[in-house]
């Protein structure tokens, strides 16, 4: 039993820290189809998920298929996927770290919601229980367009909910809390990280999905639970339990699937706010087994792998490729940049300078293809004559004749670079340090993750060596600082935390 405590309170942890990873799915742009049926799919890269493998899904033939994320360059990460069936033009995103799962569903349609080969798995579960009723080998996740279901499968691949004459109870149960209304509710400045009490979750509100049938005490629905509860089992009272709604349920295909609706979780107001500014849930699958709850509640239990649910699908975009259009930006002798747009929102897996048989890659912060996004080519001047080269399906291709000027390569530029401290940022301001000066008419802009600007700074002043920025006003984060004058751009990626 301190084994589940323990797995409840490092799902809490965990699923702050990670707060950082739906940020990086929200912010996931598409190819379009190439040639071979694929996908490309792009997410700016985060240094501090290096760690985790996260894996692309996608519904083929009956089957679940799964890429991987790879490291493009220093500033995306890519997964090639093969594209899905229109019955199921979505794709799940999943990543797991020992016990705990981080996951994006796809939506299904309602009809579909006893189809078990549809919804995505999340977690290694150990099976072993001397109980296979109990013992919990296997949980997946889907969405519908109106709330979140759950399979769970245990090793009997049944689901009785008596065996015994009013004896041997089994109920089959999802825990729900939301993410934003813990972070809300914990002090977490204060905690005592080296001798941590795991009283202050107490007061905590938990929610949990139980399909069970015990006659004259409790039947199936959506209850409203302390979580103390789930810290000292021993405390059971079901005179804590509060009935709230009505649930949805069956079996099909040796697994049980339990859904709610989010507007019945959102109807009590200690819910929280919904959608949620991460719009997410921590979702705890478990089978119980209550011997007799005529005399007393001892019981039974297996707990299933802590999963971060993202309750947003992505939903792939239209099957036919729109061409992008290219033109010359920003043009120094050092720096060339090519503003790029396309009205399907399409990125490109081509964007390149090519000339004189080398092939130099752009380089994009931006997660917003619809709109003007900027690629930056640097050191063309090693190169000489060429062309830009973009393309969104590897198929059709857009290119601009670059021709280099013939004094671009003698004019003397420094060899400036700069850094920003601290990193993260944990108030409102930070600092930039410059190697060499800069001179006139230098501009800083911030971006968030979506490559929508959200701050600017003009300065006519020359900088010697540092410059701070005071009154940030920006929320936490990932941003990346552009900073530019006539013959200078560099770009750097910061972390606000307030």
């Amino acid at each position: 039993m301190k084994k589940t405590f323990f797995i409840l309170l490092f799902v809490i942890l965990i699923g702050v820290l990670n707060a950082q990873f739906f940020d990086v799915l929200s912010m996931i742009s598409q190819s379009a189809i190439t040639e071979d049926n694929e996908i490309y799919l792009r997410t700016p890269f985060m240094e501090e998920l290096i760690f985790l493998d996260i894996e692309a899904l996608t519904f083929i033939e009956n089957q679940i298929q799964s890429s991987v994320f790879y490291p493009h360059n220093e500033y995306e990460m890519r997964a090639i996927v093969k594209a899905p069936d229109m019955d199921l033009n979505y794709i799940g995103f999943r990543a797991e770290i020992e016990m705990f799962s981080l996951l994006l569903p796809w939506q299904i349609a309602s009809s579909q919601t006893s189809a078990a080969n549809m919804y995505i798995k999340a977690g290694i579960l150990e099976t072993g229980l001397d109980d296979p009723v109990l013992d919990l080998k296997e949980q997946s996740f889907a969405l519908t367009e109106t709330g979140i279901w759950v399979k769970i499968e245990n090793v009997a691949s049944e689901y009785p909910f008596m065996t015994g004459l009013l004896t041997n109870f089994y109920a089959y149960a999802a825990v729900i809390l939301n993410p934003d209304s813990i972070i809300e509710n914990i002090d977490w400045e204060n905690i005592d990280w080296e001798n941590l009490d795991l009283s202050i979750f107490a007061d905590l509100t938990a929610y949990a999905i139980i399909n069970l049938n015990i006659p004259a005490i409790l039947e199936a629905g959506l209850f409203k639970v302390p979580f103390s509860v789930f810290l000292d089992p021993s405390s059971i009272d079901l005179s804590n339990f509060f009935s709230i709604g009505n649930i949805h349920s069956t079996i099909s295909e040796g697994a049980m699937m339990l859904g709610i609706d989010f507007d019945t979780l959102a109807s009590d107001p200690d819910f929280g706010e919904w959608p949620s500014m991460s719009n997410s849930l921590l979702v705890i699958p478990i089978i119980i087994n209550i011997q007799n709850p005529m005399t007393n509640l001892a019981f039974n239990l297996d707990i299933g792998s802590p999963t971060l649910v993202y309750c947003s699908s992505y939903r792939v975009r239209s099957q036919t490729n729109t061409t992008p259009e290219i033109t010359l930006g920003l043009d120094t002798p050092r720096y060339k940049v090519i503003s790029y747009r396309n009205v399907g929102g399409f990125y490109p897996i081509v964007a390149e300078f090519r000339g004189d048989g080398y092939v130099i890659q752009g380089l994009n912060v931006a997660t917003n293809f619809y709109y003007d996004a900027s690629f930056t080519f640097t050191h063309l001047e090693d190169i000489g004559d060429g062309e830009f080269v973009f393309s969104t399906d590897n198929i059709n291709f857009v290119t601009l004749e670059f021709n280099l000027d013939e004094n671009d390569d003698t004019i003397p530029l420094p060899e400036t670079s700069f850094s920003i401290y601290p990193n993260p940022i944990r108030n409102d301001s930070f600092s930039i340090e410059f190697n060499t000066p800069l001179t006139s008419d230098i501009k800083i802009d911030i971006f968030n993750i979506r490559g929508q600007k959200v701050k600017s700074v003009l300065l006519s002043e020359n900088i010697s060596s540092t410059l701070t920025l005071n009154n940030i006003g920006l929320p936490s984060g990932v941003y990346f600082v552009r900073v530019q004058n006539n013959d200078f751009m560099q770009v750097q990626r910061i972390l606000m935390i307030q």
